[in-house]
């Protein structure tokens, strides 16, 4: 027994040697469980501060409305060293009167009287090395004032 196949008989019965169908979708791609996850617990801690919120202005429009904005003393900074740096303080200020009191106290050795005689002299040998003629420019400055 022959069997007469045409062409177009075997192409039909051919399987397909190239898969060209979609790919298979899975859920757990599409669902994104996490993410739900997170954004309920993110709603749910936003639902959690407006009720506080809600508690604490109902709290404020029924009684006077003061703000409680009181430091608790147990919160304050305390030195353990502040009186060790105080005395230290005390100490060195006594120190520094004490050296104030002493300068104040001592002669000057300078004389003021002999220091106008050097500079004296010394103008007097200024003015004999000079080529110009010494403070020349404020006779240009008494030259051009007008007469009163």
């Amino acid at each position: 027994m022959i069997l007469a196949t045409t062409n177009t008989e075997q192409t039909y019965c051919l399987r397909r040697r190239i898969d060209n169908a979609a790919p298979k979708t899975y859920m757990h791609l599409h669902l994104k469980l996490k993410k739900l996850q997170m954004d309920e617990e993110r709603l749910a801690t936003i639902e959690r501060d407006n009720r506080i919120l809600l508690q604490k202005m109902s709290h404020v429009m029924r009684t006077k409305g003061t703000v409680d904005n009181h430091i608790d003393p147990k919160y304050i900074h305390k030195s353990l060293n502040k009186t060790k740096r105080q005395r230290e303080l005390e100490k060195l200020d006594e120190e520094n009167r004490a050296i104030h009191r002493r300068i104040q106290d001592q002669k000057t050795r300078y004389s003021r009287h002999v220091w106008l005689d050097e500079w004296r002299v010394n103008e007097k040998y200024l003015s004999n090395i000079c080529t110009f003629p010494q403070f020349w420019y404020n006779r240009l400055k008494e030259a051009d004032k007008p007469f009163l």
